[in-house]
């Protein structure tokens, strides 16, 4: 089905998947990279027909590629969306959670150990409604990212702010 909100819901969703970010020219993004601490693994936006996404940035220790790989560790930080087409080329988003937590600790799986997070306030400190785009925002609502090129195996994409350019590759397994 369509990505919710599309001009035709019935249609296949071809941004339904999980995407891996190869390259980007946005500085919010590449600042990650820039942390004395912290190396960056992976960045992935899981995107599901129905509307329900999800960001994923995966870090490790930067003393990490001195050692072993069998006593890698892996903090990942997740940000729940809802997306929703406003056009036939854009997405918007509203973000609806966070959280943050250990997948691998030592070369250990550290998924029992818990996450710390939780829901985006419903509204803001100004009286504004939730954080991004709701069901009734405008074609230049805050938070959204306009599609500039995509087949079965790789998608484009510009963020309107602070901006950037996103080119990312489909993986096999999902993240949500």
């Amino acid at each position: 089905k369509g990505l919710v909100g599309s001009a035709d819901p019935l249609a296949p969703c071809a941004l339904d998947g999980n995407w891996k970010l190869v390259y980007t020219t946005a500085y919010d993004v590449l600042s990650l990279g820039a942390s004395p601490l912290t190396s960056l693994e992976g960045i992935y936006q899981d995107i599901a027909a129905a509307g329900d996404s999800v960001n994923v940035i995966d870090l490790c220790p930067r003393i990490q590629v001195a050692l072993p790989f069998s006593v890698s560790s892996t903090l990942r930080i997740k940000v729940k969306t809802r997306a929703r087409a406003r056009s036939a080329t854009r997405v918007g988003l509203t973000f609806e959670a966070g959280d943050v937590g250990p997948t691998r600790l030592l070369g250990q799986d550290a998924s029992f150990l818990p996450r710390l997070g939780g829901k985006f306030p419903a509204t803001t400190a100004f009286g504004g409604s939730g954080f991004g785009a709701g069901e009734g925002a405008g074609l230049d609502g805050p938070s959204y990212f306009d599609v500039l090129y995509l087949d079965d195996d790789m998608l484009v994409i510009r963020q309107n702010e602070p901006g950037g350019i996103f080119i990312s590759v489909r993986e096999s397994e999902r993240m949500q």
